[in-house]
């Protein structure tokens, strides 16, 4: 899969509960659902991922595995009538456009 575009990180994160603040000088602040803060656009990795979005997804299964011979990660997302996969060799970014599949459709 590419890698996702700011726009697209910018809509994925705004589903999933953080929201953006523009401070003076034209910084961008985001805010976590917890209220963390962050300088710039969240980082799509495996910490932020499971912390803020997975839980987005309580009426959903997840998974993420790996096939070690083809250096090659797998993410499931599945419900009754809907399902997300992705594959990556980086977990983070099967993870991500697996979740961006459910929330997008």
């Amino acid at each position: 899969m590419n890698k996702p575009t700011d726009e697209q990180i910018r809509e994925f994160w705004v589903k999933c509960g953080c929201y953006q603040s523009k401070m003076q000088l034209g910084t961008s602040w985001w805010f976590y659902p917890n209220k963390t803060i962050v300088h710039g656009l969240p980082p799509i990795d495996l910490n932020n991922l499971f912390k803020y979005a997975v839980p987005k997804l309580n009426k959903y299964r997840v998974s993420l595995s790996t096939v070690f011979n083809f250096n090659l990660w797998i993410a499931e997302i599945y419900d009754a009538n809907n399902a997300g996969v992705c594959k990556d060799k980086d977990p983070a970014l099967a993870l991500f456009w697996a979740i961006w599949e459910v929330l997008t459709s």
